[in-house]
């Protein structure tokens, strides 16, 4: 648990999408880039450049391609946000790797300074 001012400045706005793989790279769910794009409108909405996205699913570590074409869809929608695949970022688990992606991105702004 994060503590409550921390939270708010790490979490500021999330959503849940549906998707993700199984361990043997079937997919949970299949990808509805319509669906994808309203959330992604919905949870950016407001935010400027430079604020940084984290986008982490279901063993992607196995199949990133869902992690990727949402990356990709974040980008095209607003380009002057970052992008955080977890995928690229740690191994196989699930809290480990969000984690691990949340921090990166966190740091990121101040590695380009």
């Amino acid at each position: 648990d994060f503590p409550g001012d921390l939270k708010e400045i790490v979490f500021d706005s999330y959503a849940f999408l549906e998707g993700g793989y199984q361990m043997n790279g079937k997919e949970i769910t299949t990808f509805d880039t319509e669906k994808i794009k309203e959330q992604i409108k919905v949870a950016l909405a407001g935010k400027g450049d430079g604020h940084q996205v984290v986008v982490s699913g279901v063993f992607s570590a196995v199949t990133p391609t869902q992690e990727i074409k949402t990356a990709k869809l974040v980008n095209e929608m607003f380009p002057g946000m970052d992008v955080t695949c977890s995928h690229k970022i740690s191994g196989m688990g699930l809290i480990e790797r969000e984690n691990a992606a949340v921090l990166n991105a966190s740091l990121r702004p101040l590695a380009k300074k």
